[in-house]
């Protein structure tokens, strides 16, 4: 056997700790608060501050963010548009999960599941509520996920863009 491997009967073998348990004690944590926020859908106030309150403790424990604190942006998101709340609130939060995207927190495909999710959300409210000005909110939703896809190359995805045109250009014609 090579010696080069083999301890000496005077040393013991010392386990450090990998610092990287502890931030996965802290993704945990987030973890099951975005599970818990989101078994609480059916109570509108009480998911709101869950998702909001995760969202500010991954911003202090990350720097920008992470994909939790986008699944809850995601969350809230949706959670508005159900509810028909204010469209501001919508394409605040809306703006907020697209700002995860344009940053490249969020990994590529999961942004375009994601986004084309809260895009079919968001188109079968405003079919619902096309005479409250949900066609409107969809607009002006198709056109921030256009603007944010051109905006930074961590955002780029041409076949997102092409499927977000796609719906803005059948929106503008079901309006005429």
């Amino acid at each position: 056997m090579d010696d080069d491997f083999m301890y000496e009967d005077g040393e013991d073998f010392v386990y450090e700790e990998d610092d990287g348990a502890e931030d996965e004690e802290e993704d945990l944590g987030i973890e099951n608060k975005y599970y818990n926020a989101k078994a609480q859908q059916d109570d509108f106030g009480t998911a709101v501050g869950e998702f909001k309150q995760l969202i500010e403790e991954d911003n202090a424990q990350t720097s920008g963010g992470s994909e939790w604190g986008f699944k809850a942006t995601k969350q809230l998101v949706k959670l508005h548009i159900r509810n028909q709340k204010q469209p501001e609130e919508v394409l605040g939060y809306y703006d907020q999960m697209l700002g995860y995207v344009s940053r490249g927190i969020v990994a590529r495909n999961e942004a375009e599941k994601s986004i084309n999710d809260v895009l079919d959300t968001l188109a079968s409210s405003a079919d619902a509520t096309a005479a409250a000005g949900g066609h409107d909110l969809a607009y002006r939703a198709y056109t921030a996920t256009l603007g944010a896809l051109k905006q930074t190359a961590a955002a780029r995805n041409d076949r997102l863009a092409l499927r977000t045109s796609l719906r803005l250009a059948r929106l503008l014609m079901d309006q005429k």
